[in-house]
């Protein structure tokens, strides 16, 4: 954010501030609770899946034009061969962190289930 030669009172100017930094904090919200590990990190995943699919199309494309230039066919398997093994490496590298970070919550919550339990039976006697 950036102001140049803004001339306002300190009211004026506070109230911009905020309706700038409410509407950016608005803005980032999704994206705060969808990277939460509580949740899995499901822009983490989604993200994984992307650069897998991405990575599954291109480097194919790529191998094909350079098989092309070089009037190689093998550029292209390798193409395939790279395009192939990076959709494999993100889909299992995003579903494994997603479920890693699932168990680690999971193994909190029953941490303190017992506690509460205690807690719960302390207050009704």
């Amino acid at each position: 954010m950036a102001l140049f030669n803004h001339t306002s009172n300190s009211p004026q100017l506070l109230t911009y501030l905020g309706a700038h930094y409410l509407a950016s904090l608005i803005a980032n919200v999704p994206s705060l609770i969808g990277s939460l590990a509580a949740l899995g990190n499901p822009v983490g995943l989604v993200k994984n899946l992307g650069d897998g699919v991405s990575d599954f199309i291109n480097e194919p494309v790529q191998g094909f034009k350079r098989s092309l230039e070089e009037m190689n066919p093998s550029f292209a398997l390798d193409g395939v061969a790279r395009g192939t093994g990076s959709l494999a490496r993100h889909t299992v590298g995003g579903f494994a962190d997603s479920a890693a970070l699932l168990t680690s919550t999971a193994a909190k919550i029953w941490r303190y289930l017992p506690s509460i339990a205690n807690m719960h039976n302390v207050e009704t006697r």
